[in-house]
């Protein structure tokens, strides 16, 4: 059991390596994109939000898809819309043919985390999913450490930023189709709460009243609502972070080249430490949630938002002090308390939802930090072409981020631990 463990979660931080690559690559290449089409920071900030209204409209819908299919389908066909957003990408020649390949790159990528959600509530036994719902999310900030050292080194070659996205095109299809023809099979004994039919509605953490007998919802309507109603705290938790996260992801490196005058290829590396940290961080919240609070993830989720948000003002707050003290360090440090919460918020949902529904339960909560991520990159764009500087939007998604943590606490003081039911 132990060695399926550790082979699933692998497998899955593959998946999860591969679509982060797709989804992180206008951050990696954002100072090489700027220049060529020459497109002003607010608009990037606009551009910046394609991949998440991709993301957002398709998610919690191929949630239900992830759910019914063969999970060796779904990646196969990710893996080609995947290939083709990349392709449109760098065939744009001006900002609507940009933000349209991005858009369609979020719509190809966001079944693959739900995917992972399901596979891993399956695969994993109760008492370990914390950490292995940490370990495949790894997946995401490696996948965005990948790019970010490799592809602004091709982009300042004689390939340019579009030969970069053509050689991840490539990438993408060379390891996404080996992926799909191995997927994990074995099974252990299924746990958490039963679900007797793919509607009926499991209890929530936190809830000790009786729940009500087994229904199906006659309505589709109805069934997104049996859906959304238990997921409503982890939900306003990933919308607010997914705000903080998004403009993150999108402006670290040019606030990086702007404000402390990095080199575009320096910049990437000190990304891709800040994808570090926060790979680090999704593996050590993970395991805490399970070894320290008996599988609880609403604490560990607060401690990551109160920690990430406090970064975010000293950046904009005091830089200087914070940069001149701890160099590239401040990237890894970030990235450690900014990024830890996000395999937390999936292992909470898939068992809160339970068995049948994890995809859906995954494709929800995605969907509802990519509605917060439509906000962010153009929030702080705005506010950097305003005020003229990065400080005020690092405060402001810092505050985010702080109000976030205080809306979940009392949902966090009233979880149960997944162990007991």
């Amino acid at each position: 059991m132990a060695a399926n463990r550790w082979r699933v979660a692998g497998y899955l931080a593959g998946l999860m390596t591969l679509q982060a690559a797709v989804f992180t690559t206008l951050g990696a290449l954002a100072p090489f994109i700027r220049t060529s089409l020459d497109i002003s920071t607010s608009a990037m900030g606009v551009i910046g939000a394609a991949p998440y209204i991709g993301t957002g409209l398709a998610a919690a819908w191929l949630g239900t898809w992830v759910d019914a299919g063969r999970p060796a389908r779904v990646i196969a066909v990710t893996t080609a819309g995947m290939a083709t957003a990349l392709a449109a990408v760098a065939a744009s020649l001006n900002v609507a043919m940009l933000m349209a390949g991005f858009l369609l790159a979020g719509v190809a990528r966001s079944a693959v985390p739900p995917l992972t959600d399901r596979l891993g509530y399956e695969l994993c036994p109760v008492d370990s999913r914390g950490l292995v719902f940490g370990i495949k999310q790894m997946g995401t900030p490696a996948g965005a450490g990948l790019v970010s050292l490799t592809l602004p080194t091709i982009a300042a070659s004689s390939a340019g930023w579009r030969g970069a996205i053509a050689c991840l095109a490539v990438v993408v299809v060379l390891v996404g189709l080996p992926l799909s023809r191995t997927v994990p099979s074995a099974r252990p004994t299924p746990t958490g709460p039963p679900q007797d039919t793919p509607e009926e509605p499991a209890p929530a953490h936190g809830d000790d009243s009786p729940q009500p007998p087994p229904h199906r919802p006659a309505t589709a309507s109805a069934r997104m609502l049996a859906t959304v109603r238990p997921l409503a705290p982890v939900m306003t938790f990933s919308f607010g972070m997914g705000v903080f996260i998004s403009a993150t992801m999108t402006f670290l490196t040019l606030f990086f080249v702007d404000t402390v005058g990095l080199d575009p290829v320096t910049a990437g590396a000190w990304f891709a430490l800040f994808s570090v940290g926060g790979a680090i961080g999704r593996i050590a919240w993970g395991w805490a949630s399970d070894a320290l609070w008996s599988g609880r993830r609403g604490y560990p989720l607060v401690a990551c938002a109160l920690t990430g948000g406090t970064v975010a003002i000293c950046l904009g707050a005091i830089p200087d002090l914070l940069i001149g003290v701890l160099g590239p360090l401040t990237a890894l440090l970030f990235g450690l308390v900014a990024q830890g919460w996000v395999g937390l918020s999936r292992a909470f949902g898939a068992e809160t939802l339970g068995r049948g529904r994890a995809g859906r339960a995954g494709g929800v909560l995605l969907s509802s930090m990519m509605a917060g991520g439509l906000f962010g990159p153009v929030l702080f764009g705005a506010a950097v072409g305003v005020t003229g500087g990065y400080g005020p939007s690092w405060i402001a998604m810092g505050t985010i981020a702080l109000l976030t943590a205080a809306m979940v606490l009392p949902s966090a003081v009233r979880e149960r631990s997944p162990r007991t039911y």
